[in-house]
C-alpha cells in the first residue's frame, strides 16, 4: 500500500505490528453502601455504551486518553449527558480490576511502540521526522520523552542479533504454544501467530519482511537459532493437510540478502507441529500427521516425497490392493 498521509502510515504500521488486546465489555462500578437520599441514575444505566467505547479505546492505547482522542461522537453524548470527560474517566477505573487491566495493556502497549520504532531504525525502512500526534503521546505516556524511547528502540534492534537474545525469544514461544522446531535449528509457526510472539523474534522477522517487502502473502516462517537467517513460505493452500509450496524467501539478515526459489511440489510435512496450540483444526491435524509417520510416508524429521511422487505412491497403493481383492 501507498499513503499518501505519512503520518497515518505509521499508525497503521504500529497496529499490524501490535499484539491483540483484549478487554472486558461492560463496565461495573465497585459495590457501595446505600444512601439515605435518592440516588442520581448509575452512569452505566445512562451512558453505558459509551462508556464500554471510552474502556475499549483506553485499553487499545494503555494509557488516559485527552478528551480529543475520545472515540467519534463520545464526547458529545457525554457532554449531553452532563457527565465531564473526567468523570467518564474515572468511572471506567473506579473497579480495581480495571487498573490492573489498564496496567497489563499499558506494558503491552509498550513493548508494540518498541518494536515498531526499533524497526523504522533497520536500514532500508521508512524514515519518519516526525511522529503522528497519538503515537507522541504514548511515547510521552510510556518513556517520558523521545530520546529515551528512541534509545531503547536502537537497544531492542541490536539485542536482535545476539543469538542468545533469539534463542531465549524462540524457547519462550515454543512454550508459549505458538510454534515448533522443524530440526535443531530451525523454529517454525505459522503467520497468524506473529504477533503474539516475544518482541525479539517480532523485531527479527520485521527486519526480514523489510528486505522481502512485506510479510504479506506468506503462511510460515522460518527462524534459524542463530538469528541470522529468516525464510518465509508461501503455499498453494495453506489450510490442506498437506501444504505444496508456492513459494519460499530466504532472508539473509548478516548480509542483507535475498533469495526467491519456488520448489515444485515441495509438501510442508507434519503441519500440526508448526501450528499454535489454539488453532481450532490442530486436534485433526495431528491425528492427520500421525498416519503419515505410521505410513512412513514422512520421517520424523519432516521429510516426505514431493507432490508427484506422493500421487505416484498412492496409485501403486491402489492399484496393489486392487490386484489382491
Amino acid at each position: 500500500m501507498v499513503f499518501r498521509d505519512k503520518e497515518l502510515e505509521q499508525e497503521v504500521l504500529l497496529r499490524r505490528q501490535s499484539r491483540t488486546i483484549f478487554c472486558p465489555v461492560g463496565i461495573r462500578p465497585p459495590e457501595r453502601e446505600p444512601r439515605a437520599a435518592t440516588p442520581r441514575p448509575e452512569l452505566s444505566e445512562t451512558v453505558g455504551a459509551e462508556l464500554d467505547f471510552l474502556w475499549a479505546a483506553i485499553s487499545e492505547r494503555g494509557r488516559i486518553l485527552d478528551v480529543e482522542e475520545f472515540p467519534p461522537g463520545i464526547r458529545e453524548r457525554f457532554r449531553a449527558a452532563r457527565v465531564s470527560p473526567a468523570r467518564a474517566v474515572n468511572f471506567c477505573l473506579s473497579d480495581p480490576s480495571a487498573r490492573d487491566q489498564l496496567a497489563a495493556a499499558a506494558a503491552t502497549r509498550r513493548e508494540d511502540l518498541l518494536v515498531h520504532l526499533a524497526l523504522t531504525l533497520f536500514p532500508g525502512a521508512p524514515r519518519y521526522t516526525t511522529l503522528p500526534r497519538s503515537i507522541q503521546r504514548d511515547v510521552r505516556a510510556f518513556f517520558g520523552s523521545h530520546a529515551t524511547a528512541m534509545q531503547e528502540a536502537n537497544a531492542m534492534l541490536f539485542s536482535v542479533g545476539k543469538p542468545e537474545a533469539v534463542q531465549e525469544g524462540i524457547s519462550s514461544a515454543v512454550a508459549a504454544g505458538l510454534g515448533g522446531m522443524r530440526d535443531d535449528e530451525t523454529f517454525r509457526m505459522h503467520v497468524s501467530v506473529l504477533n503474539r510472539l516475544p518482541a525479539s523474534l517480532r523485531v527479527l522477522v520485521g527486519c526480514a519482511g523489510v528486505l522481502r517487502g512485506g510479510t504479506e502473502g506468506a503462511d510460515f516462517v522460518d527462524i534459524k537459532l542463530d538469528g541470522r537467517r529468516v525464510a518465509f513460505i508461501a503455499c498453494l493452500d495453506a489450510t490442506a493437510r498437506l501444504p505444496v509450496y508456492a513459494e519460499r524467501t530466504r532472508i539473509d539478515l548478516g548480509r542483507l540478502r535475498v533469495s526467491v526459489d519456488r520448489p515444485e511440489g515441495m509438501i510442508l510435512y507434519l503441519k500440526g507441529r508448526f501450528l499454535p496450540a489454539d488453532a481450532p483444526e490442530l486436534p485433526e491435524q495431528r491425528a492427520f500427521d500421525e498416519k503419515l509417520l505410521k505410513s512412513r510416508i514422512a520421517s520424523e524429521d519432516g521429510k516426505g516425497p514431493r507432490y508427484s511422487e506422493l500421487q505416484e505412491m498412492l496409485r501403486q497403493q491402489r492399484a496393489k490392493r486392487g490386484q489382491s481383492a
